[in-house]
């Protein structure tokens, strides 16, 4: 697979060093021209016979004689092409995937991207998602694999000025039938719900995200954590929440039966007053690691922290387990489910999702039961009645959250939309899991009653 450039112009000069010298055959031209960079200008008769006899792509260069040079292509059947544009190395920055990293965005171009996707191994190859930089991503493709191998292209919405390069169209669902693995050229967050929900339920075919290969990045790779794999497989085990329904009554219960449990955030504020303490104790907030790291030093239980720390500072705080987390937003659809923390856990509003069930499904548990997850947060995080613990948030704490208000509704909106992908993973994944919070708005798990666990 090479390129031929279209036009011998400087537009053409300036695609060629985009797309990389060696992977530009020649240039061609409707007149006759010297080479340029050493490579030959063939006549456009001659291009026409090396498309006919190998597999090439044209890239059409011209600041003034586009439209004129891709009409003369349509009439003469050529479907693989795309156009250049001067601006395009800068404009396509609003496509590239990337990923934070230090106080940085890291943006990665989709050689890159599509090298550490690692697609060689597959044969049939469908592309999801469109946008004006599509051709860009299927000569990547196409150059890293075979541009045969991709046997179709699903647009999600209709681009009138894409183009697919003579690849076939079709719907999703009828895709999954042909392919071996699909690429999502979109957002999680913007794909539509009935398209989400068929590619997260997908089992034909392998589902590879562009936009969410911080699993690939190895500086957020933490090998260490595959200790965690399985090490509680069969047990049960107790998500202790802070919501306000919470009571110290159930966390001597806890203590007195020898229940394997998961604790929160600031919840170790409460342990002056009961002797149970939380066997793994998960925070996946920066700020709330930064407010009160002093403590925690003194903290029983093993500390797992989501690595905020990536993406705000650099500090690293040696008595902690990290964890990275995955900042992937996903709006109305549902969040990712990790199934190897040693790559990541999914952002899911909420740490009970984040360092809870996601951590205790690597763990093994075949039984996970919610207690103290209300689901009811009502205006600041930071207001009294939101959590259990009198002094949950100290008044100087406080100050730091009130820049961080967030709207209250939608973060409850979200943090369900997670329980809800854990309901549905867990079904298929062969654990359970369970509400036996006392009240609260949290529907999507089965209810059990607290008291008859025991």
């Amino acid at each position: 697979m090479q390129y031929i450039i279209f036009g011998a112009g400087q537009t053409g000069t300036n695609a060629m060093r985009f797309l990389g010298y060696w992977r530009v055959a020649c240039f061609a031209d409707n007149a006759p021209h010297e080479p340029i960079d050493d490579k030959e200008v063939v006549a456009y008769d001659n291009m026409l016979q090396m498309i006919n006899d190998g597999d090439y792509i044209v890239v059409v260069a011209s600041a003034r004689y586009n439209a004129e040079m891709v009409a003369q292509l349509k009439a003469d059947g050529v479907v693989r092409y795309f156009v250049f544009h001067d601006a395009a190395p800068v404009e396509m920055f609003q496509v590239y995937p990337g990923y934070s990293l230090h106080r940085q965005y890291i943006f990665i171009p989709f050689v890159k991207a599509i090298s550490l996707l690692e697609i060689s191994k597959y044969k049939k190859i469908g592309i999801y998602g469109d946008n004006f930089f599509l051709p860009y991503l299927i000569s990547e493709i196409a150059f890293q694999n075979d541009i045969n191998n991709i046997v179709c292209a699903i647009p999600s919405e209709f681009y009138a000025n894409t183009n697919f390069l003579g690849i076939p169209i079709a719907k999703l669902n009828d895709a999954l039938n042909k392919v071996d693995c699909i690429i999502v050229n979109k957002r999680r967050e913007e794909i539509c719900d009935e398209d989400a929900l068929i590619l997260e339920e997908c089992h034909k075919c392998d589902i590879l995200y562009l936009y969410n290969l911080e699993p690939y990045i190895p500086e957020f790779y933490h090998p260490e954590l595959i200790k965690y794999k399985d090490i509680h497989k069969g047990q049960r085990c107790f998500l202790v929440g802070n919501g306000p329904s919470m009571r110290i009554e159930d966390l001597n219960t806890l203590y007195e039966h020898g229940e394997i449990c998961f604790g929160f955030n600031k919840i170790y504020r409460i342990y002056d007053k009961t002797k149970w303490r939380a066997n793994y104790l998960g925070i996946a907030d920066y700020l709330m690691m930064e407010n009160c790291r002093h403590e925690l030093a003194k903290v029983h239980g093993e500390i797992i922290v989501a690595d905020e720390y990536h993406h705000t500072t650099e500090v690293h705080f040696p008595f902690v387990q990290y964890v990275h987390l995955i900042s992937e937003r996903y709006n109305n659809n549902h969040p990712g489910f990790t199934d190897d923390i040693c790559k990541g856990i999914f952002w899911g509003s909420t740490v009970t999702y984040e360092l809870g069930i996601q951590l205790a499904a690597y763990m093994g548990f075949t039984e996970i039961f919610l207690i103290g997850v209300d689901c009811t947060v009502s205006g600041n995080v930071t207001d009294k009645g939101n959590h259990f613990i009198d002094n949950y948030f100290y008044e100087d704490e406080k100050k730091s959250w009130d820049i961080r208000k967030s709207s209250t509704p939608d973060l409850v909106r979200l943090m369900k939309k997670s329980f809800e992908k854990a309901e549905i993973y867990s079904r298929k994944h062969g654990f359970r899991i369970y509400n036996a919070t006392r009240g609260g708005a949290l529907e999507a798990f089965e209810r059990v009653d607290f008291d008859k666990l025991f």
